[in-house]
C-alpha cells in the first residue's frame, strides 16, 4: 500500500471503506439409496456407461475422459494415466502439430498457414 500511496498520491487506503461480498455456497444433496439404485439402473442402459462410471468414480474432466486410449491403462499397476485432453475449438485457433491436443471437426482446407 505504501508504494501505491506514493505513486498515486493516496492519503489513505480506499479499500478500507468497502465490504466483501457474501459468498453463497450451494448445499450439496446426496442421493438416497433408492435414488442411487435408479441412477445406476439408468446408467447401465446407456451405451457410454463405461465412460459415465469412470467419470463418476475417478472425477476426470470430460476432455480427459474422451481423450483416453487403451495405452493409458496399466492393468498390472492398476493405474489410469491422463496424458491428453480433448477440447473443442475453432480449427484456426490451434496448431495441428501439438501432440497433446486432438482437434474435433478439423478441416485441412480451412487451416491457416
Amino acid at each position: 500500500m505504501l508504494i501505491s500511496a506514493k505513486k498515486y498520491k493516496l492519503e489513505e487506503n480506499p479499500t478500507l471503506l468497502t465490504t466483501r461480498p457474501e459468498v453463497v455456497t450451494p448445499e450439496m444433496r446426496v442421493l438416497s439409496t433408492s435414488e442411487m439404485q435408479i441412477f445406476m439402473e439408468e446408467v447401465m442402459r446407456e451405451t457410454q456407461r463405461v465412460a459415465i462410471l469412470t467419470d463418476l468414480f475417478v472425477g476426470f474432466r470430460v476432455g480427459e475422459l474422451l481423450a483416453l486410449n487403451i495405452s493409458d491403462f496399466n492393468l498390472d499397476r492398476q493405474t489410469l494415466t491422463v496424458c491428453k485432453n480433448l477440447i473443442r475449438v475453432q480449427t484456426v485457433a490451434l496448431s495441428q502439430e501439438n501432440p497433446n491436443i486432438r482437434i474435433l471437426n478439423f478441416d485441412p482446407s480451412k487451416k491457416r498457414t
